[in-house]
This record gives structure tokens, sequence and C-alpha cells, in this order.
């Protein structure tokens, strides 16, 4: 330690890195009447700290919801050592009539490179809701921008929510609130459910796609004071709760959080959606893994679109050093994220077996679309583990 009176220059990290790539880039649409007044005429702004929202005039007087969500998606991150930033939108969204016009407003602004977009709704949640919400996110990935979607609204009684029952393949309905911290408080104070969904999507967006939103060991939401209590967003608290109750509502889509007896960990039983129970995609780190290697083949085939292709004069099939150059192109982006243990990958060599790829040298060509097949197996994650334990004489 330095003298007292004496000149200090104490190196701290300011920067702030921000992580590589994209899968990181989020945004949270408010249903607020109102804007902060650093906002001006635009209703989206990009923030990059809490400090720089209270700046913007998202304060804790004005905007108390809003900034404690943003401060829990802060938070979050920082407990997991990751950066990131948050695009937060500010809509006078009509009471009751939310048809997820905002989630394309807000791909738009961000050139479509948004990858979770939350939505934070004082409505009492309808299944249109999330209809709506599904119906854009699908149009989104018609566009190339697979993009998932969070959506937290008042509820009475969660148990009486089923998202599988339309398919909502895309949607996570948050389920969590606090019990007995700044959330709690917020949902007597304003009496609609304060969804934890600040605190998810700050989860996921300090987290890799292919990783589980309950893996104990890396994954604890709690701080402090907040999470320390769970609860649902009908105020019932977890602890409240039977086994039998939860694994109920999780069947039923619906993203809540328990308390790990063992080491005291707070923990999301996942990012489930709203996709029928018999669907590849019942959680959102499916739809994360497939939605990079989508974004990635885009890019890398693209310019390949209207390039020649020559055949084998004899039989018409495609010559072997174009079915190569295309299977070269797919394989670039999805080895990558192989690099990065985000798909399953061949051990011996590090990277996809040859057959992830598959193009039929037969199929006609000269007057068709070129059909390429692809196929990816995702990383595994116990969905519970059972040790069988006795005695044994020798």
């Amino acid at each position: 330690m330095g003298l007292k009176n004496n000149v200090n220059v104490v190196i701290s990290n300011g920067l702030g890195r921000l992580p590589t790539g994209k899968d990181f880039y989020s945004g949270l649409i408010f249903q607020s009447a109102t804007k902060p007044t650093g906002y001006g005429t635009d209703s989206i702004k990009r923030i990059y700290s809490l400090d720089e929202a209270e700046a913007l005039g998202i304060t804790v007087a004005l905007f108390p919801v809003e900034h404690y969500q943003i401060s829990e998606f802060f938070r979050v991150l920082t407990k997991l050592n990751s950066n990131a930033f948050l695009d937060a939108g500010f809509f006078p969204i009509t009471l009751d009539a939310f048809d997820g016009t905002e989630i394309t407003t807000m791909q738009v602004n961000a050139n479509y490179e948004l990858r979770n977009i939350g939505v934070f709704l004082i409505d009492t949640f309808v299944d249109a809701f999330a209809t709506a919400a599904n119906t854009k996110a699908q149009e989104l990935d018609d566009l190339g921008a697979p993009t998932s979607i969070y959506l937290a609204a008042d509820v009475a009684d969660v148990s009486l929510l089923d998202l599988r029952a339309n398919d909502v393949k895309w949607v996570t309905f948050v389920g969590l609130q606090d019990g007995n911290a700044t959330g709690a408080a917020l949902y007597t104070l304003k009496g609609y459910s304060i969804g934890a969904i600040g605190a998810l999507m700050g989860l996921e967006a300090g987290s890799k796609v292919h990783e589980r939103a309950g893996w104990v060991d890396k994954f604890d939401i709690s701080g402090a004071t907040e999470l320390q209590e769970l609860a649902m967003v009908d105020g019932t608290l977890i602890s409240a709760t039977t086994a039998t109750e939860i694994d109920a509502i999780t069947d039923a889509g619906v993203t809540i959080a328990i308390k790990r007896r063992t080491i005291g960990s707070f923990i999301y039983t996942d990012s489930m959606t709203g996709s029928i129970d018999t669907s590849d995609f019942t959680e959102q780190r499916f739809n994360q893994v497939i939605g990079k290697a989508k974004r990635g083949i885009l890019v890398s085939v693209d310019p390949l679109l209207n390039s020649p292709i020559y055949v084998t004069p004899v039989t018409g099939a495609m010559q072997d050093m174009d079915i190569q150059r295309f299977k070269e192109a797919v394989l670039f982006p999805l080895n990558a994220m192989a690099n990065d243990g985000e798909v399953t990958f061949d051990p011996s060599t590090g990277r996809l077996p040859a057959y992830t790829v598959v193009i039929d040298p037969d199929q006609n060509i000269l007057d068709n679309p070129l059909s390429i097949t692809v196929n990816v197996t995702p990383v595994g994650s116990p969905n519970g583990i059972t040790v069988n334990l006795s005695f044994k004489a020798n």
C-alpha cells in the first residue's frame, strides 16, 4: 500500500471489452407510455452499462421497473465475468394489443443482428402475445435472422399457463421473479408481475449458444439480495411449490428457477420454449445453436449464388471440384462452431465428419436450385443424473 500523502495511480479494468462474435447481441422491449429524456426522438438506444442507462434518464425514480431489469441484465453479466450491450426500446404499446411489431422494429434498427430479444409487458398474459411474438420470430428466421424471444407479462396463476399448446418454438415465457428483494417490492408496488427477464437475458448474453441455462456449476444468477428468495410471477414462492408442480410448469414451456440444496446455487430450470415436447427445439439453446449455424452458412455460401457449376458431359452429374467447393463453404462456419465446442465433432480430427454435408451429384442443376443437406449433432447435457449406491461385501 502506498503512502497516503502521495500520488497514486490505480490500474483498473475499465475497457469492458466485448466478447468476439455476435452471440451476445440482445434487445429488450418495454411497454411504456413515455420515453427517457435522453432518447430524444428515438425509441431505441444501445446501452453498455447501467451508468449509461441512468445518464439517458432511466432512473429508479422515473422508470423503476425498466431500471431494475436493465440493472439485473448487467448484474448477471458481471457475475459471469462477461460484457455485452443491450438495445433498450421504449414503445407506447396499446394495452392488450401487443402484436409483435416492435420485435421487427428492434431487428431492423440493429441491422437484423440481435440474437435475443426480450419483451416486458405490463398486460395480463394471453396466448395471443406468445403466438404474435412467435410469428414475428418466424418471419425473421425466414429472412435469415433467427431470433430467440423472451416474454414476460402479468400472470395471476402460473399453473394455468401452457405455452406448448400453441407450439411457439421461438418463445420462452419468463415465469420467475424475485421473492423478497427489489423485484418483490416492485411486484407489490406496481400490482403486476415483474418477471426476471433482465437476469435471464444477462445469463443468455453471457453464455455460449450450446450451454444449458441450468448448468449448476456455472450459472448462479443470485445477487447479494436479489433472487435469494425465488418466486413465480404470480407471487408463489418456489420453496412452497412441490417438485411435481415445478415439473408440470416446466413441461408447459414456462421458465422458472430452483435453488440447489447441495451448494446453494440458484439456477434456471432451463430456458424452456413453447415448442411441442416432441420437437428438437424445446430449449432456447437448440434454437441458438441451429440459428448460429444458419447465419454462418448464409454468409459463407451467399457468394457462390449464381456461380458456374460444371457437369460431366456424358452423365450430367456435378463434377467433384464443384461439389467440394460448396461443401467447404458450408463446412467453414460449422467447423468454427465445432472448434468452439458448440456442436459435437470428431475427436480424432477436431472437425466435423465428412458426412455432415451431403450433395447429390446426380441432381439436375442446369435449371433447378442446388440442394445441399446438412446434419449437425448438438452438444449433449444430462437432464438429470442417477447414481446407484449400495453396500457390497467385496
